[in-house]
């Protein structure tokens, strides 16, 4: 990844290894697209990370000052986005990046094998049903050590 894009140091990178196997996924995609359009790539990638059980992948292009990324709701509802750039190729790697923040929904964070949203952890997150059995049975060990 970091032979084509800059992370920058104020917002940093915070994802479990199934993420950053989706991030490759979504890297090389994104590559590809620029390829495509005979352009050098030029994204600033400002943060990655897990929010509400999904993949949220922050980005601009370089020399575009940095405003905000998203909205998201706390009840659960629809979140905004900002898609910055305004050309073509800008407006592709959106499309890649919304497709693999959405596909992180059915990927579980700790194997990467498919999984779901589970919302009664006390915190968001995607597993599949071996690790989400795996961690009920630790959360029912600590409210009960006896």
């Amino acid at each position: 990844m970091a032979a084509f894009m800059t992370f920058t140091a104020h917002g940093g990178f915070g994802c479990a290894m199934a993420g950053l196997i989706l991030i490759r996924d979504m890297c090389t995609e994104i590559t590809e697209a620029y390829k495509a359009a005979g352009e050098p790539v030029d994204i600033v990638v400002d943060q990655a990370k897990e929010k509400w059980g999904t993949l949220r992948f922050y980005w601009r292009p370089r020399g575009q000052k940095i405003t905000f990324h998203a909205f998201d709701s706390l009840d659960g509802g629809p979140s905004m986005r900002v898609r910055p750039g305004f050309s073509a190729v800008h407006q592709k790697v959106g499309e890649i990046v919304s497709k693999y923040e959405k596909q992180s929904a059915y990927v579980c964070e700790a194997c990467g094998a498919s999984g779901s949203l589970r919302t009664d952890l006390g915190r968001v997150q995607t597993l599949c049903e071996e690790h989400y059995q795996i961690l009920l049975k630790k959360m029912k060990q600590w409210r009960n050590p006896l």
